[in-house]
């Protein structure tokens, strides 16, 4: 177990949430976006995913944008 020094990081860092709020809430809008559109198929579903992932990062790769729009 050589990630056990690392196992309580969060409570000697304060800069680290305690929670996992902010992270649920994010899943939650992506699975509120997919349920909106329930006709996609897996393939549909995954860009939807990654597109909605790469919108909320500070500076998405054109290569990338370009490959999922």
């Amino acid at each position: 177990m050589h990630h056990k020094p690392y196992l309580f990081t969060y409570a000697a860092n304060t800069h680290i949430a305690k929670t996992t709020n902010s992270l649920e809430g994010r899943f939650s809008h992506i699975n509120e976006v997919i349920a909106i559109h329930r006709g996609l198929s897996k393939q549909q579903k995954k860009k939807v995913i990654n597109s909605l992932l790469l919108a909320s990062t500070i500076a998405p790769n054109k290569t990338i944008l370009d490959e999922i729009l």
